[in-house]
């Protein structure tokens, strides 16, 4: 059916004094128009070895053939400048992620650690009261969130506004999305090798990993309470500083992690139109306007719901409780508890966060 029909997305670059692009580095092959940005490729239905690369199939050429056996699991791996697209084999790609989120989690407990201890150390006395001083003087906390932010945004500009970047742009911008993402912009290889590739398998685990991470910090905090009463020697029942252990790393969690799912739940729905027919820009294994894009639809709206939304009403909610504190200038256990949330903001503009 030539209605269904590919595209090359990198033909501008590699066939600019032809009309023809007969290899491009996203190993899509045959014809293929390259006068606009909705050049067509022709003669194969879904990426055929005419339209691709023998190993790449489906629009854009961005979908994997399945292997023959279930035991070969392969990903797809994007293009370079000077690579085409291909799939590789798994084989321990999900053991080499394993191990590289380990070793982050144990390099940034072991950093934890040191500046634990070298607190506890060196700042005391004169020393302590300085570094306070120039912690709220030039207020770093605040400014490393402005940072954080703008570079939150700034990685999702291209993919919602369908920007062409210049690749060392994009390669920029995806190390910067991985860095500020920890890594989990990262995540689809690993779940591809796990049979779990596509967008709606992406979708349900930037859903799904916040809330196992906040269930660990709740365990965390109710441990570190647990110690803290035995110590005090104060019953469980008591007002011991749960909240105060709990609140502060789960707001943290959800400055860094908002961005992310927002964006994630947000790609349910731009679709690459082929005339009569159109596929999802996050996934172009999806048909758009099938059973199946439906469902990725509602759980993104149910994401959306949650998290999109539920995540500013909580926040919002906790600023208006403490907002007398906060405006007055005098602490309480609730304004101390989110001093993530307002502290280095003028008062009337903790509203921002």
């Amino acid at each position: 059916n030539s209605d269904m029909v590919q595209r090359c997305p990198d033909a501008s670059f590699n066939c600019s004094s032809s009309p023809v692009c007969s290899t491009t580095t996203s190993g899509c092959r045959g014809t293929a128009n390259i006068s606009s940005d909705s050049a067509e490729a022709t003669g194969s239905a879904l990426g055929s070895a005419l339209g691709c690369a023998p190993e790449l199939m489906g629009p854009f050429c961005r979908q994997c053939v399945p292997p023959p056996t279930e035991s070969g699991r392969v990903h797809y791996v994007p293009a370079t400048p000077s690579t085409v697209a291909t799939c590789k084999g798994c084989q321990d790609t999900v053991g080499r992620s394993a191990g590289v989120l380990l070793g982050a989690v144990f390099f940034v407990a072991l950093i934890t650690r040191l500046l634990y201890h070298s607190r506890r150390r060196w700042l005391v006395g004169e020393r302590k009261a300085a570094l306070a001083k120039a912690w709220v003087d030039f207020s770093p906390l605040v400014k490393a969130k402005v940072l954080i932010s703008s570079y939150q945004i700034a990685t999702a500009v291209p993919s919602v506004y369908q920007i062409s970047l210049p690749y060392q742009v994009k390669e920029l911008i995806g190390n910067l999305a991985f860095a500020f993402s920890f890594g989990l912009e990262g995540i689809a290889t690993p779940l591809e090798c796990l049979g779990w590739g596509g967008y709606v398998s992406s979708l349900l685990f930037f859903f799904f990993a916040p809330l196992a991470l906040s269930a660990l910090v709740l365990v965390l905090a109710a441990l570190r309470r647990c110690r803290w009463c035995s110590r005090h020697l104060t019953p469980l029942g008591s007002d011991a500083p749960f909240a105060a252990l709990a609140v502060p790393p789960l707001l943290k969690l959800l400055f860094f992690t908002y961005p992310l799912i927002t964006h994630k739940a947000f790609d349910a729905f731009p679709c690459h139109s082929f005339g009569e027919v159109a596929f999802l820009k996050a996934d172009v294994s999806i048909e758009c306007g099938t059973a199946e894009h439906d469902r990725a639809k509602r759980l993104a709206w149910l994401t959306i719901l949650c998290c999109t939304i539920g995540g500013p009403v909580a926040v919002a909610t906790l600023l208006y409780r403490a907002r007398q504190a906060i405006v007055s200038g005098q602490p309480t256990v609730l304004s101390q508890t989110i001093n993530f949330l307002h502290v280095g903001y003028e008062a009337h503009m903790a509203w921002w966060e």
